[in-house]
């Protein structure tokens, strides 16, 4: 997963020994805590972090052995990914877990305490999610209010599919706030971005909500109006690049409802047909730029294509060519 490379690297925000400057910065990026060496009174500790409209998401570690006491915590998720080494997870309870570098994660809930244990080599992506954000995002998914705290699994499986899956979330967050992509200067597409990775994180944690965000295939009552209603909405609404979020509020069904009518109407699910209108509307505007002059970028930022090369990756797929041959064609 790093291969050596240090995520984040040009949005450093610390790197220091000492232990009441490195409690401090993680501390205001994430959440209120106590920073305990187990050994001497030093850290080698760095955080290289973002700041969303969603979430805090950074790479995180202390370089040496130690224990971080949290208190009550505030009205958020604290949600830690090990990249390597392990930690343990004890909350006041008594409950012990255990985490290791892409094996597992754990999540810390709301209003709750815990102590955590870091070994030197220990590596984290470390995400906070905002508790109202969250819980409001997973209430789109499955069209029914979510009032509470969701009850996570404090454990999750990075090697089941769902946990590589948000592995690779992760890894695309990463990479587009590294290359200063137009997900990091357009608010609509950092929105977007956002949705993956709060959605990936919900199919990846296990909680009370989990098996209404799964499809089942075996479902009967799916019907192809719904599916019909959908598809005039994403074609009258493709200029606002809509979401998974923004699709099953307008239909008023959850997204594993959504998810199998498309796939038993159209072979396809709701976002991948999204897709295809939106390489489609990207096409004719190519064309039309024969005459007006615009650039394909342009175009392609337009309707939501916002990396150039995976723009053309998946337009030479679809019609057999790339963008700049259509255009001189």
């Amino acid at each position: 997963m790093l291969k050596n490379v240090e995520p984040l690297k040009e949005y450093n925000l610390l790197e220091s020994e000492e232990v009441d400057v490195s409690q401090k910065i993680v501390s205001d990026m994430y959440c209120e805590h106590d920073l305990i060496p187990l050994r001497g009174n030093k850290v080698n500790a760095k955080l290289n972090a973002i700041e969303g409209d969603y979430f805090n998401f950074g790479f995180l570690t202390y370089g040496v052995n130690a224990k971080i006491e949290l208190p009550s915590l505030p009205p958020c998720y604290h949600v830690n990914i090990t990249l390597s080494g392990q930690s343990d997870v004890n909350n006041k309870l008594g409950a012990m877990y255990k985490t290791e570098g892409l094996q597992s994660g754990a999540i810390l809930l709301p209003d709750n305490e815990y102590d955590v244990i870091w070994k030197e080599n220990t590596a984290q992506y470390a995400f906070r999610f905002d508790q109202k954000k969250l819980e409001n995002h997973l209430s789109s998914l499955i069209n029914e209010p979510v009032q509470s705290t969701i009850h996570f699994d404090t454990i999750f499986n990075l090697n089941s599919g769902s946990g590589r899956g948000l592995l690779r979330a992760c890894k695309l967050l990463q990479t587009e706030w590294e290359e200063e992509s137009t997900f990091v200067n357009s608010l609509l597409a950092r929105r977007h971005l956002e949705a993956y990775i709060m959605t990936s994180f919900l199919l990846a944690a296990e909680n009370p909500y989990s098996s209404k965000l799964l499809v089942d295939y075996k479902t009967k009552d799916i019907n192809e109006t719904l599916v019909q209603r959908v598809v005039s909405y994403i074609e009258e609404n493709i200029h606002e690049l809509p979401d998974l979020k923004d699709l099953t509020s307008y239909a008023l069904v959850s997204a594993r409802t959504l998810q199998l009518a498309f796939k038993r109407y159209k072979n396809m699910t709701p976002m991948q047909y999204v897709q295809k209108v939106r390489l489609e509307r990207a096409h004719n505007h190519i064309l039309a730029a024969r005459h007006t002059g615009e650039k394909i970028t342009e175009i392609a930022v337009q309707w939501g294509f916002y990396n150039p090369g995976r723009f053309a990756q998946l337009y030479k797929q679809y019609y057999g060519c790339t963008p700049s041959e259509t255009l001189s064609q």
